[in-house]
């Protein structure tokens, strides 16, 4: 019997480049260089894998469209490339649609705070339709109302407690819906900034970065992250330093790295037996 996996993250797992076609706003099939492309083929049992990660991808969009995902595709076992924190994801209704926020200048709370600083946060990345954009389009006074929202949201109210609890929440949430479902899965992450449920150290571990004022709360939630469903190390460990680019810096894994990553993948799910039959 054919396994079916579900794989979803964001660019580290989509590929980096355009992510939506410029005309319809369908999201682009994955790149054909990824991890999940390279991985399917270690196999040596037919498996299928069902990609619908999306380059910018927040986490608030990636635990959605897992949970319509594993509805859709009743798929045998599920791997969740986990990222930023501080990207988020919100519902229009006047759009009709989805919208991301992702943050392009620094998050350090006060420091932001600032009208000059404003600019430096990401605008909302969406595809408006065609009979949207005479009232609702990238000119309208709903796009600048929502723009300069989310730009004051990102620099006075967002902060590191609010999108480590913000992604406590969503990793909880998958992780009781896989759970109650009897779903084998798998949980990963881009980097150690994100690794929630192994942090392996680092400058930017996720936890080290909020521990010199810690809340009670954010420690029950912490508390409550099934540790065992993570890989030991972030994708950014796993390929070793085979990144885009140097200079300019881009992070995201080459081929190379996709292989890396493909290998360490596959030795995850054999080793959890993912996808032995129950």
């Amino acid at each position: 019997m054919t396994k079916r996996v579900l794989v979803n993250g964001c660019s580290f797992t989509f590929g980096h480049g355009d992510t939506e076609d410029r005309y319809t706003g369908e999201v682009l099939p994955p790149k054909p260089w990824v991890w999940p492309t390279k991985l399917v083929k270690l196999f040596d049992q037919p498996v299928t894998i069902k990609n619908i990660s999306k380059g910018g991808a927040s986490n608030n969009r990636i635990v959605r469209t897992t949970i319509e995902g594993v509805k859709e595709y009743t798929p045998h076992a599920v791997i969740v490339q986990w990222t930023s924190p501080y990207r988020s994801e919100w519902y229009n209704e006047l759009w009709e649609n989805y919208f991301g926020l992702i943050p392009t200048g620094s998050i350090e709370d006060v420091a932001t705070q600032s009208e000059s600083t404003l600019k430096s946060f990401g605008t909302p990345n969406l595809w408006i339709s065609a009979d949207k954009l005479k009232q609702y389009g990238y000119e309208s006074e709903l796009y600048n109302n929502v723009t300069k929202a989310s730009q004051y949201w990102q620099a006075y109210m967002l902060n590191y407690h609010e999108a480590m609890i913000s992604f406590c929440k969503d990793v909880l949430l998958l992780q009781n819906f896989l759970d109650k479902r009897n779903v084998p899965y798998v949980f990963t992450s881009m980097s150690t900034a994100c690794m929630l449920g192994r942090p392996i150290g680092g400058f930017d571990n996720v936890w080290e970065m909020i521990d010199g004022a810690p809340l009670p709360f954010l420690d029950c939630l912490k508390a409550e992250i099934d540790e065992s469903k993570w890989t030991r190390y972030p994708f950014s460990h796993m390929m070793n330093d085979n990144i885009v680019s140097k200079e300019p810096y881009d992070p995201h894994p080459n081929d190379k790295g996709h292989e890396l990553i493909a290998r360490e993948m596959h030795k995850e799910i054999v080793k959890r037996g993912l996808l032995k039959d129950n």
